[in-house]
């Protein structure tokens, strides 16, 4: 089932309406007369054509798209974790902020309370500490962000190995992250003197809310590749 529901929904649709007209053909409109001058003829040509597009769809399942499904699964448990690790990458630092601030006055999907968080927080302030990660040695925010984006970029560039075989949604989805304002906010961030790294990251917050709605998609698109 799984196999066919990953076939276009049109093709899936067109062989509906061709089932119909071979069993309303096989049943019933045999029996009826004909209504008009050449109406038999192109009951059989409908009928020919229906058998041919379900024959056709038939070949289609069996010798393409049955091997191009296996290649997708096979495909789909090599990137997966990947994906899982960007994910983890994005949550690690909506964890820090939260722990920066007050758990119940954090919202990454309001920008208004976004902006207000970051603007508690320096770029050379440490972060705090996160239970059940590695996070054992003090960072500063600048470092910290530059890290986890250059991270993100890396698992990016894993998962592009196999661009041949992904969907384009996903391509969209992890360009979107690649070329995202938040990553080109961080490069500047990576150059800043010990001046600028005084200053608070009110700055990157509109960015930082647009990487936020792209990783959310992201996730969901992961929940729906690992749906049964």
């Amino acid at each position: 089932m799984k196999l066919i529901l990953s076939v276009d929904k049109y093709i899936n649709l067109f062989v509906c309406v061709s089932i119909i007209i071979i069993l309303c053909d096989v049943f019933w409109w045999y029996k009826l007369p004909e209504v008009f001058v050449g109406g038999d003829k192109l009951m059989i040509l409908t009928y020919n054509i229906s058998v041919g597009y379900l024959v056709s769809y038939i070949f289609y399942l069996v010798v393409v798209r049955l091997k191009e499904f296996r290649d997708e699964s096979h495909i789909n448990s090599i990137i997966i974790p990947i994906l899982d690790e960007i994910h983890k990458s994005h949550a690690l630092i909506n964890d820090c902020l939260k722990g920066a601030n007050t758990p119940n006055d954090f919202d990454e999907n309001n920008k208004k309370n976004l902006k207000s968080c970051l603007a508690k927080i320096k770029f050379d302030d440490n972060i705090p500490r996160v239970g059940g990660t590695f996070l054992y040695t003090p960072a500063v925010w600048a470092d910290f962000l530059d890290g986890q984006k250059k991270l993100t970029q890396k698992n990016i560039q894993r998962t592009f190995a196999f661009i041949p075989h992904l969907d384009p949604e996903l391509i969209r989805l992890l360009t979107a992250i690649d070329n995202s304002h938040f990553f080109i906010s961080l490069i500047f961030v990576s150059k800043f003197n010990a001046k600028l790294r005084q200053g608070n990251m009110e700055n990157i917050a509109d960015s930082y809310f647009e990487y936020n709605q792209v990783l959310n998609n992201l996730g969901q698109y992961i929940n729906k590749l690992k749906s049964p």
